[in-house]
């Protein structure tokens, strides 16, 4: 693929991904819409694209300058326009000698040490990473830093400086905090990567099902209910796909379950009634944190996906599985995700999504949910 795209084109059914390298967005536009735009970049002289639209689309001169308006007025916005992004080269500094907090965190048999400037800091990453903690302190292979500098959140790995985010940026310094946990896991760097996507990643051992939902949705509920009935939790909330298999790779934080589900988890998982309430003051909410079994020794850490399912738990509805158009499901799935900046990625990431089945799931009764999943493992559903 050349290096020096800077755009990409993927027609759906309805409609077209369209995908800007300057801003890295995605948009879904009309078929027409995206023809223009991909004219535009071969040819941007405005009159030359004026008379095409003029001539391909059967349209007088006044109409084509109407169809233009809003094209060109995209193309400023998402290609033409200088990116917002506050170059994150201001802090150099390594945390001091004395942190408040260290931890020790051992994932998959590679130890991670962590020095937290304050306990406040450590708040936001060590919860859904206290099961992995290792207290006998053991050599260390990898040392990430995180302090506070110019009111900012400053995240070191193993010395070198990898950013720095306002306080209000705070859930994009905790992905970039695990992506660089993954990076150091699998030995691949973030340019190996595809996307991080915000979703429960469910396997049955041979292939996984991304769970999706808005936040109260019961996406968390719904991965923790599976995982009791002997499904395997791949990753929550974080799932990190690699770029050239497409496959979803393991990530053993833990699931976090909000109050108004105990009810019914607790019976399932009786250590959430003594678990630790956890208020998340920066997203105003409160979990608890469950932790799903390890993996097994046969199972392995990476497995394909094919589905997509949008899940909505809504009290005495009964259970509706349906076909999602993928345009449909592509507007939810890419507010909440990562996607990797390069040509390269995205063009991986386009045509996965294309062979993607994707499906909205309704559904209150518990038994009714099981069967379904079932059902959605077998290829000939």
């Amino acid at each position: 693929m050349n290096k020096d795209l800077y755009l990409l084109v993927k027609p759906l059914k309805e409609k077209s991904i369209v995908w800007f390298k300057n801003s890295n967005t995605y948009v879904l536009v009309a078929h027409e819409t995206a023809q223009i735009i991909k004219h535009y970049f071969k040819d941007p002289n405005l009159s030359h694209l004026g008379n095409w639209v003029k001539e391909r689309f059967n349209l007088s001169k006044q109409d084509a300058e109407m169809l233009l308006k809003p094209v060109l007025g995209l193309i400023e916005q998402l290609h033409l326009s200088k990116s917002n992004t506050v170059e994150e080269n201001i802090i150099l500094n390594a945390l001091g000698d004395q942190p408040e907090t260290v931890r020790y965190y051992n994932i998959n048999d590679t130890c991670f040490k962590v020095s937290y400037e304050t306990e406040s800091l450590a708040f936001l990453i060590h919860p859904k990473f206290a099961h992995l903690e290792d207290i006998t302190k053991t050599n260390h292979q990898h040392h990430f830093e995180v302090f506070s500098k110019e009111d900012n959140i400053v995240l070191n790995v193993n010395g070198n400086f990898v950013g720095a985010w306002s306080k209000d940026k705070t859930h994009f310094f905790q992905g970039k905090f695990s992506m660089k946990l993954v990076e150091k896991l699998y030995n691949k760097p973030e340019s190996d990567w595809l996307g991080v996507f915000h979703a429960s990643a469910i396997s049955n051992g041979h292939q996984n099902i991304l769970f999706l939902g808005d936040s109260g949705n019961g996406k968390s509920t719904l991965a923790a209910l599976l995982v009791s009935q002997g499904h395997t939790l791949f990753a929550d909330d974080f799932v990190p796909v690699e770029a050239k298999s497409q496959q979803v790779y393991y990530f053993p934080a833990a699931i976090s379950i909000k109050e108004k589900a105990l009810d019914t988890l607790v019976p399932l998982f009786p250590q959430l009634k003594d678990s630790p309430q956890i208020d998340l003051k920066y997203i105003n909410k409160s979990v608890r944190y469950l932790v799903a079994p390890k993996l097994e020794a046969d199972v392995k850490t990476h497995l394909p996906c094919k589905k997509l399912v949008f899940v909505k738990y809504l009290k005495e509805a009964d259970l509706k599985l349906s076909e999602l158009s993928r345009e449909e499901a592509f507007e939810r799935l890419i507010p909440d995700s990562w996607l990797s900046p390069l040509s390269k990625n995205t063009q991986y990431f386009i045509d996965w999504f294309a062979t993607l089945s994707c499906y909205s799931l309704t559904y209150s009764d518990n038994e009714s949910m099981y069967k379904c999943v079932k059902e959605l493992y077998k290829d000939d559903l």
